[in-house]
């Protein structure tokens, strides 16, 4: 893809786990959700790339809408620079994000690297975290109680 100048993105995260017979602890960088790859262009075009590049790859669809999930870059940029600083503050939610609408109030986050991403803050796990719509998948991103909200009208 780097050949043909298609910009991508794959989600990684870190597993620790100590040496046998040694005191050293070793990590392992690898893709989260096998073959979950964010691709960067027009939702057509790039079909057509995977069509004649990678034959039986295709573009998910959002559940909502049955067209190919889109992802505004102002979402995907906040998303990319956590995932980059602290890949374990990223969790994938089973449930649609709408499930998490449900007597909460939608915040948008006015400090630091996520600023201007909009979700629900929630609890998992004895933790905030901030639940956001990405590409039709509910993500949750955790450690956010330092942040500044503001409601969402």
């Amino acid at each position: 893809m780097e050949k043909d100048n298609i910009t991508y993105f794959v989600h990684k995260s870190v597993t620790y786990y100590r040496k046998k017979h040694t005191r050293g602890i070793q990590t392992i960088d690898k893709p989260t959700i096998s073959g979950l790859i964010f691709l960067k262009g027009i939702p057509q075009k790039l079909q057509e790339y995977l069509d004649i590049r990678f034959t039986g790859y295709h573009l998910v669809n959002n559940c909502s809408t049955h067209f190919p999930a889109v992802i505004p870059d102002t979402v995907m940029q906040p998303f990319m620079r956590v995932l980059d600083a602290s890949p374990e503050r990223v969790r994938f939610l089973l449930k649609p994000f709408r499930y998490y609408a449900g007597g909460n109030i939608k915040l948008r986050i006015t400090s630091g690297f996520l600023a201007g991403l909009e979700g629900y803050v929630i609890r998992i796990d004895r933790d905030r975290n901030l639940v956001l719509d990405v590409g039709g998948m509910s993500v949750a991103i955790s450690g956010v109680h330092c942040e500044k909200f503001e409601v969402v009208e």
